[in-house]
Order: structure tokens, then C-alpha cells, then sequence
């Protein structure tokens, strides 16, 4: 193998069943296509509903342990907002909050291209920062901008 990726997985709430495998699925295809050799782990975390059933919260410290002591990255699928049940804003809002603060993230970045194939062959990308947190930062003092 050339590479090796570990991998967080938290499927989430509602469509994250549903669409994070398929995120996985697309993901293992580009790395096939692009990536030369890459074994792929995943390590799947219980984040969001699943989380609330299991440990009364939907995110517990084991979670960012799991994923800043290993993993290469998360794969987050969607979460409520506003809906967890809990004592605090923290805990009822969402966990992508949480995550973006345990982690330093303060900016939700998809990457988007045009240009076909040939474009991303040659190393060229495109990036859209969302504006819209829904509430997931609230009371943040300071946002960090990407420039």
C-alpha cells in the first residue's frame, strides 16, 4: 500500500444513514481512480442520536479522543439542530459545534470545481465557504476566517 487513511465515521441523524455510505462509496472510487494504493479504515463513532441512546448526549469527549488520537479526518453526516435534549445550549444545539471548537474549524468548506476532469488532474480547486452556521456557533466571541 502507499498510504493509509483512517477515517471517523459519523453517519449522524434522519438521510445520514443513507447518504454517508454513499459519501464512503465515492470516496473509495476517487481514491481507486486517483489516488494510486490507499487502504481505507473506517472507524465508526456515534455521534448525534445514536450517541443520546447510547451515553445521554450527543457527543461524548470518547468521540473527539477517537478522532483526534488517530483518524485522518471525519466524515460527518447531518445533525439536528436544536432538538438533543440536555441542560445546556451546548448539549441541545448540535455537535457540529462542538467539533468545529474541539478542533479549531470555524468555517464549513465544501470543495466545488468546473472544468471536468482535466482541471482536477492538474491540481486545480474550488472552494465555498457556507455563511449560514444555524445557530452552531452561537456565543462564539471570535471566528477565525480563511484567507
Amino acid at each position: 500500500m502507499d498510504r493509509r487513511l483512517r477515517l471517523a465515521v459519523a453517519e449522524g441523524d434522519g438521510i445520514g444513514r443513507e447518504v454517508v455510505p454513499q459519501a464512503i462509496r465515492v470516496l473509495r472510487s476517487a481514491l481507486e481512480a486517483y489516488g494510486g494504493e490507499t487502504e481505507v479504515e473506517l472507524v465508526g463513532v456515534p455521534v448525534g442520536w445514536v450517541s443520546v441512546e447510547r451515553f445521554g448526549r450527543p457527543l461524548t469527549d470518547a468521540v473527539l479522543e477517537t478522532i483526534a488520537g488517530g483518524c485522518d479526518a471525519l466524515v460527518l453526516g447531518p445533525l439536528e439542530v436544536g432538538s438533543y435534549p440536555g441542560g445546556t445550549l451546548e448539549e441541545t444545539v448540535s455537535p457540529s459545534g462542538r467539533i468545529r471548537r474541539h478542533f479549531d474549524l470555524y468555517a464549513n468548506i465544501s470543495h466545488q470545481g468546473q472544468g471536468g476532469e482535466e482541471h482536477l488532474r492538474e491540481g486545480g480547486r474550488y472552494c465555498h465557504s457556507e455563511g449560514e452556521h444555524r445557530g452552531l456557533l452561537r456565543g462564539q466571541e471570535h471566528v477565525q476566517r480563511l484567507r
